[in-house]
């Protein structure tokens, strides 16, 4: 059966962290402009741990039923109820809420992405985005996993890593600075895939393999950055070729920290 049965204790920690590391980031002080990292940990989580819940169902009957009832249950109510408070609000005041209909849909993400965050809705749930992009990828992901053999969706999840790269730096080259390069679906589904890698990796017991490879990688970003001098004298830029590598180091970092958090498993 399809359920939330899977649970680490150890990533509570790591999920509360990346919460108040995103609510510092907008707190605008500089100390923590960084914390916008959070929301790339919270995806490289839930890929772990949607996989996990997945691949532990295996190909029962109901698999797809009690998945999907389980995600609308958990998300659903509190969404949409603080959705049409908004919404109610915002007509109370007679705010445009032409783009309604995309909050509903789970696809504001796009237009907030293209716009540069510029939408005809009152911008108080802006930071959904990131939620319409985890619901995006829970609409098609868990029939990658019903239908693929373990071996296709590994390679699967490798081509949805690169696809999330060379998407972000095209956009790059094409849209250099603009919030389009990090903050539209394909941009994200490497930390999505990366999660869902680990899970997979970890069923299979290859876990301290995993945490050799990324170590080493880990460890050849750090190098680059140290050697590049631009890097460490200039705040960095996401939408250009070093906030690119940037990027790349960091779902390196978060794929480390979630595959050594997850060696001893909790009950709940």
């Amino acid at each position: 059966m399809v359920g939330d049965r899977i649970h680490y204790d150890s990533l509570d920690g790591l999920r509360g962290f990346s919460a108040l590391a995103v609510l510092a980031f907008h707190t605008s002080i500089p100390i923590f402009w960084l914390g916008w990292a959070g929301v790339q940990f919270f995806f490289c989580l839930s890929g772990f741990l949607i996989t996990s819940i997945l691949i532990e169902s295996g190909k029962a009957n109901n698999y797809f039923k009690i998945f999907y009832a389980r995600r609308i249950l958990r998300i659903f109510p509190i969404y949409f109820l603080i959705l049409f408070g908004v919404f109610f609000i915002a007509v109370t005041l007679k705010l445009n809420v032409n783009d309604f209909w995309l909050y509903i849909l789970y696809i504001q993400n796009f237009k907030l992405s293209f716009q540069g965050w510029s939408i005809s809705f009152p911008n108080w749930l802006n930071h959904t985005w990131s939620l319409a992009i985890e619901e995006q990828f829970y609409i098609f992901f868990p029939f990658l996993v019903y239908y693929l053999s373990e071996r296709l969706l590994v390679i699967a999840c490798v081509i949805l890593i690169f696809t999330a790269i060379f998407t972000r730096y095209f956009l790059s080259v094409k849209y250099p600075g603009n919030s389009i390069v990090w903050a539209n679906t394909l941009s994200n589904l490497d930390f999505l895939s990366a999660g869902a890698l680990l899970s997979i990796g970890l069923k299979q017991g290859k876990s301290k393999l995993i945490k050799t490879v990324l170590l080493s990688l880990l460890g050849l970003t750090v190098v680059y950055f140290l050697f590049n001098q631009q890097i460490l004298k200039n705040p960095i830029d996401l939408t250009s070729i070093n906030g690119q590598i940037f990027l790349i180091g960091l779902l390196i970092f978060a794929s480390f920290v979630v595959i050594i958090l997850t060696k001893k498993r909790g009950g709940g």
